[in-house]
């Protein structure tokens, strides 16, 4: 059985959804929890969660701050993400099982292999280790320390 567990503030439409697919036992939404049990929830966790936005007519520019964790994490990703900057990072870092978010019938097949089937994610490491954060802060350090 695949047990999907959701974290943070539960939006008003979250349990009527689950309820309209009867999902019940496949689930559970924990609850908003500080930054040190998110990340041991990750830790637990065999997959990831990444989602976008849908800009119609464009591409989405934004990047949830929970990818940099992902990536600290290096735990495969599934990415339900629409085109844009999103979509963009997660295929570079080489974590990211893309799914599609047009047709649930191809992401249900999707899905299917993915778990039914080992895969060998190879991160892009260098990519991933370029938004280490320390490496980030000294880069700005530098930076300030030479403007003139």
């Amino acid at each position: 059985i695949i047990k999907v567990k959701f974290a943070g503030n539960k939006e008003d439409w979250f349990i009527d959804m689950v309820n309209e697919f009867d999902l019940q036992a496949n689930v559970e939404h924990i609850g908003w929890v500080s930054q040190t049990e998110s990340l041991a929830f990750q830790k637990s966790c065999d997959f990831l969660l990444a989602t976008s936005s849908k800009v119609i007519g464009g591409r989405d520019y934004s990047i949830a701050g929970k990818t940099f964790e992902y990536f600290g994490m290096q735990k495969p990703i599934l990415a339900f993400v629409a085109e844009g900057a999103q979509k963009d990072m997660l295929e570079e870092s080489g974590m990211a099982h893309m799914v599609s978010t047009d047709n649930p019938d191809f992401a249900a097949r999707q899905l299917f292999k993915i778990f039914s089937e080992d895969h060998i994610m190879i991160p892009n490491q260098d990519f991933i280790d370029s938004f280490n954060i320390e490496k980030l802060t000294e880069k700005l350090a530098y930076e300030i320390k030479n403007l003139d």
